[in-house]
């Protein structure tokens, strides 16, 4: 009984015992089940990651079998390069399956990773490993393993071959190459050996060359090879010992120089622990001595990358190093070094670029175009604007040089009588151009250099090759709305307006410019004073001086507050503009302590100067607008004028966005002819902080959409006089054609066409619904014949209507119905309920007191002013309309007449 029982307990035992490790490996399958559920998409998005492959050969080795582990590894590298302990690990494991080396297919399989491996980098050890492997299988006391490594090589010494391989590729190797060449050497003597005849005399040759190459390649080794080659010609040419000596110590001479310089810098390499840096210091030096060898240097670049292989500054410099001797190491190995590098480092655009530009040189622009859709496929280089604006330049240069050998291929084709036709189809060059800005302006950009190099590169395609400047400037609009902060791309798009554009689209720029938070606004005003003092009036400078003054004192006045709020020191705050910096601050205190009357003679002036930064400060306008006097007329109250609103906005909600109750007054809400919000509306504020922190608020994205807010000013929009222009007045004598029925493709250009040829076509306006054109004649003579040839007409399949237009409402300000108030278009003063459509402007001529003054001396009679002006009711409760802001316009208006009256 006692011993079934201490059976049964060992048999217990021996099961919990067994149970963890079935629970481990039930856990490893698990892990590995969610892990292949998920690798489809990891790859996919980031075929080149080596984590997730490192992570799923893992996962693999203790439960899978021989097939999955080749299948993952051989994934990984098609895409990216296999370190060097994972071939040994990779060798290993196909090592030990059952009868590998019994199996042709298997020992060509080894042998074929082996020389994967050693190709891969240049490593002494990894050839050293390829050649005994050789050896292994070649010299095998299994006549098995012999007959399938006969099989499998193709030749009975196939080491021979192999080691021949293996010394050319290491001997440039100053510390380690003799390894390997020993054994080169050592297999020649055996093989003379064997040999009889001219094939004896022709291996003794062989060796004798290798011995001389040797001699001429610095090596740790130096003495003993040239003590090994004296007893070589010994021998083998002793009856010309002395000859062959003299050649070989001419040799050595030279070579034991470059010997001593070696070893000065290998010491120093293994002091700095062989980083990137320390080779590159090596290099230098080599390359500086003017006298090593292309391939030496080569060597070195090679053994920087085998230890720093996903470094990309390396792979570059070793890529420029090999184009600028292809001549030594062969054009070749330019393409070659390439594919290397972005297989160890495919996230870098630059690499890429250098692939790309190789395949052209070599292959045609097809094959490079290959290139580029690989690595976007690949999804290797959009996770950075930076790596991608590298590829991309690169692209659209050589999309560039294809699209001028096209143009001088058909040109050449052209001026000769047989024309062959071209086998590849035209280059749409400003497709490449646009595709690629559209990736670029889709990413965030860590830098403004790269993406700016690549904007300027494809601009200046569109203007100096394809000669289309229209298409130029819808890149730079493009580029200006995707790079808001990014004043260097403003400078830019401003420069081509100016040698594109106009004087006026050029300011337009500018001044757009100067309203944003800018990266370095202070450039952006530096080219703007540049450009006015270059091409500019005396009037325009002085507009862009005033209106750069304000910008800065509420940039200063930001800055100022942002770091009041977080805690920052007095000292710590940005200098303001007009203040005194600290030194002459200080350089000041000590001229009034040495003079003590100084300070009395100048306190008029420091005061008139601290009023002048007051004054300076306030977000106010600087300077009455045109038509203001003395600037009298100019609304006291701080307002605002805010577009871009939510339609769902209500005046809360536009309190809340301003600052709320505490600093917004009151909120008029904007409306269409309907009645409904249009995005727009008026904010009066209580103080100039509330103001300045109300105009903080421009650029800000409000429901996916940017808010804008501007100064409010009664009279103008512009913190300077003379913005624009001023627009001219329309004579009496002109008389406007109304036409409508048109298509919505139908310009008003086509429509001045068409009545230019009846008489003289002073403007063509549309509405503001866009279904009516309003076209304004010299006079009534040629209005008449302009609606003979309008009337009736057919303009793109639509048959127009045409008659003269009576209603007033043709835009005699030169802005249609855009321009009119709520009662503009109605000339007979009737009443009308339809709100404002803009934002309040000045009021028109004839109720401004100079204008009703000049009236009333020339006897004509004033507007009718009994008319019913009543507003229309407010989309809401508690908004104003644009009618009741009329109204209190007016009602202002009509103050001031009264104080001028009493001050006649």
């Amino acid at each position: 009984m006692s011993t079934d029982h201490n059976r049964h307990a060992e048999q217990t035992q021996l099961s919990e015992q067994a149970q963890p490790s079935e629970q481990a490996q039930l856990d490893e399958l698990d892990a590995l089940q969610r892990f292949m559920e998920s690798l489809p998409e990891k790859l996919e998005k980031r075929p080149y990651d080596c984590t997730t492959y490192l992570q799923w050969i893992d996962l693999l080795r203790p439960v899978a079998g021989i097939a999955s582990l080749r299948a993952a590894r051989e994934h990984m590298w098609q895409n990216l390069a296999v370190p060097e302990d994972l071939w040994a690990k990779w060798v290993a494991d196909e090592r030990t399956q059952p009868d590998a080396l019994h199996d042709p297919t298997a020992i060509a399989y080894i042998r074929d990773l082996l020389e994967r491996a050693a190709k891969e980098y240049l490593s002494v050890s990894a050839w050293q490993t390829y050649i005994d492997f050789v050896r292994e299988v070649e010299h095998s006391e299994d006549e098995k393993t012999r007959a399938a490594a006969a099989s499998s090589f193709g030749s009975e010494n196939y080491l021979f071959s192999a080691l021949q391989e293996a010394a050319a590729a290491t001997y440039a190797h100053f510390k380690h190459s003799s390894q390997i060449w020993s054994q080169y050497r050592e297999c020649i003597e055996q093989e003379i050996g064997k040999s009889e005849g001219s094939q004896r005399e022709a291996l003794v040759d062989l060796l004798q060359a290798v011995y001389l190459q040797r001699l001429g390649c610095p090596h740790a080794e130096l003495e003993e090879t040239f003590s090994m080659y004296s007893s070589f010609v010994t021998k083998f040419m002793n009856a010309s010992y002395e000859q062959h000596m003299v050649e070989a110590n001419a040799i050595v001479s030279a070579t034991r120089q470059a010997c001593a310089k070696r070893e000065d810098y290998e010491a120093e390499l293994a002091a700095s622990g062989t980083d990137w840096a320390a080779f590159k210091l090596y290099i230098d030096k080599l390359t500086r001595d003017k006298a090593a060898d292309p391939a030496e240097i080569s060597v070195l670049y090679e053994r920087a990358v085998a230890l720093n292989y996903y470094t990309p500054a390396i792979w570059d410099e070793y890529i420029a190093f090999a184009a600028a001797n292809t001549t030594e190491l062969g054009a070749e190995v330019v393409l070659c070094l390439s594919s290397r590098a972005v297989r160890n480092c495919p996230w870098s655009g630059r690499l890429w670029a250098q692939l790309l530009r190789a395949i052209y040189e070599q292959q045609g622009y097809a094959a490079a175009a290959g290139i580029y859709d690989r690595a976007l496929a690949t999804c290797a280089v959009e996770y950075s604007m930076c790596e991608f604006s590298q590829l991309a330049v690169a692209f659209v240069t050589v999309a560039r040089l294809e699209y001028s050998d096209q143009q001088r291929g058909s040109e050449r084709a052209a001026s000769t009588i047989a024309v062959s036709t071209p086998q590849d189809p035209d280059l749409d060059l400003l497709a490449v151009c646009e595709g690629c800005l559209a990736i670029a302006h889709t990413l965030q950009p860590e830098t403004a250099d790269m993406l700016l190099h690549l904007e300027r590169c494809c601009t200046s395609v569109a203007v100096h090759v394809l000669a289309d400047a229209e298409a130029a400037r819808r890149m730079w609009t493009s580029i200006c709305k995707s790079r808001k902060v990014c004043a260097e791309a403003w400078v830019l798009s401003a420069d081509f307006e100016r040698t594109s554009g106009t004087e006026d689209s050029t300011r337009s720029v500018f001044r757009h410019a100067s309203q944003r938070r800018l990266d370095n606004p202070e450039r952006l005003f530096d080219a703007w004073l540049a450009f006015e003092h270059s091409f500019g009036t005396l009037e325009s400078l002085r507009c862009a001086e005033m209106f750069i003054q304000t910008q800065r004192h509420l940039i200063w006045r930001r800055l100022e507050r942002e770091a009041q709020a977080q805690g920052q020191a007095q000292a710590q705050v940005p200098e303001h503009p007009q203040s005194m910096p600290a030194a002459t601050a200080a350089s000041s205190a000590a001229e009034d302590a040495a003079q003590p009357g100084r300070a009395e003679h100048d306190q008029s002036n420091k005061k008139a100067k601290r009023k002048r930064d007051d004054d300076i400060s306030s977000p106010l306008p600087l300077a009455p607008s045109k038509g203001d006097g003395d600037g009298s007329n100019q609304r006291s109250t701080n307002s605002v004028f805010v577009s871009g609103l939510p339609l769902t906005f209500t005046t809360e909600n536009v309190e809340a966005l301003l600052g709320g109750s505490g600093s917004v007054s009151r909120v008029t809400m904007l409306t269409n002819k309907e009645g409904g919000f249009r995005g727009q509306a008026r904010a009066d504020l209580l103080s100039n902080e509330a103001m300045i922190a109300a105009l903080d608020k421009n650029g800000v994205k409000v429901d996916g959409q940017f808010v804008s807010v501007h100064v409010f000013k009664q009279h103008t929009q512009h913190p300077h006089p003379h913005p624009h222009p001023a627009r001219s007045r329309a004579a009496a004598s002109e008389v406007a054609v109304k036409v409508t029925g048109f298509s919505p493709e139908t310009g008003n250009k086509q429509l001045e066409g068409i009545a230019k040829q009846a008489g003289a076509v002073v403007r063509v306006r549309r509405n503001q619904q866009g279904d009516a054109a309003f076209v304004t004649m010299k006079s009534m003579d040629d209005a008449k014949r302009a609606l003979g040839a309008l009337d009736g007409c057919s303009v793109d399949g639509r048959v127009l209507s045409a008659n003269i237009d009576e209603s007033g409402s043709s835009n005699v300000t030169g802005e249609g119905v855009k321009g009119q108030g709520a009662d503009a278009g109605n000339s007979a003063g009737t009443k009308t309920d339809a709100p404002l459509s803009l934002v309040p402007r000045r009021a028109a001529g004839s109720r401004r007191p100079a204008k009703r003054l000049a009236l009333a001396k020339k006897g004509l009679p004033k507007p009718d002013e009994t008319a019913d002006r009543s507003p229309a009711p407010a989309a809401s409760e508690g908004a104003r309309s644009n009618a009741d802001f009329r109204n209190l316009f007016l009602t202002t208006q009509q103050g001031a007449d009264k104080q001028d009256s009493s001050g006649c």
